[in-house]
């Protein structure tokens, strides 16, 4: 989406669940890829002089946290800290913190807004909330505007279906592909919010060029 905008993205990744395939399309005068991960600054802080804006999308998932909690909190919540230490040292000046809609925990609310509870209920949504209350800080701190965002489940191009990533709306297109039935747990009754990633992306995007999203946390 970026790109797409004519800007020059510099992506960092430890390529853990990313691959470096998912680039390839991209003119390399537009888009380069730095391997690094986000716990370690000493891999990745040349590339921060160059950016304006971080968007950190770097996380290990839901799963992944339900059978390796303390290193799913040293990505989450350690790595936006370090992140942001390393931004603010480098001089960037936007922040676009993004959190996840995970925060809420299975709220049973309906349609949420920003100002309900948040009650995580994994270690995934308690290190995600503990990595806001550090970009709210960094933001009070003065010297980098900083937004936190919570987008809802996205889907769509290069979906993972397997692993600790794999995710709902993959695996049913795979087994109905297959012409196998679809697994529902449970009465089939809960519901999901699912947002197409071209969406999602522009939604992160938008959130950096609003004036008014400085400092405020947004669905």
């Amino acid at each position: 989406h970026l790109v797409g905008r004519g800007r020059r993205v510099i992506a960092i990744d430890n390529l853990v669940n990313g691959k470096r395939e998912n680039l390839a399309q991209l003119p390399a005068d537009r888009a380069r890829l730095v391997t690094a991960d986000v716990r370690r600054p000493d891999e990745f802080a040349a590339a921060l002089h160059e950016a304006g804006t971080v968007f950190p999308l770097a996380c290990l998932g839901v799963r992944h946290s339900l059978h390796s909690p303390r290193e799913n909190r040293d990505v989450n919540e350690g790595g936006t800290s370090a992140m942001l230490a390393a931004a603010r040292a480098a001089g960037v000046s936007t922040f676009i913190h993004v959190s996840s809609s995970e925060v809420y925990g299975a709220s049973g609310a309906g349609a949420l807004t920003e100002d309900a509870p948040t009650r995580p209920t994994t270690p995934y949504a308690e290190a995600k909330l503990a990595a806001e209350a550090h970009a709210r800080a960094a933001h009070a701190a003065g010297g980098m505007r900083v937004v936190i965002l919570r987008p809802f489940n996205a889907y769509g191009p290069r979906c993972d279906h397997e692993g600790d990533a794999g995710e709902v709306i993959p695996k049913f297109l795979l087994r109905a592909l297959a012409d196998r039935k679809l697994v529902v747990f449970g009465d089939g009754e809960q519901t999901r919010d699912f947002t197409w990633v071209e969406d999602t992306a522009a939604g992160i995007v938008a959130a950096e060029i609003a004036p008014s999203a400085s400092g405020q946390t947004i669905n």
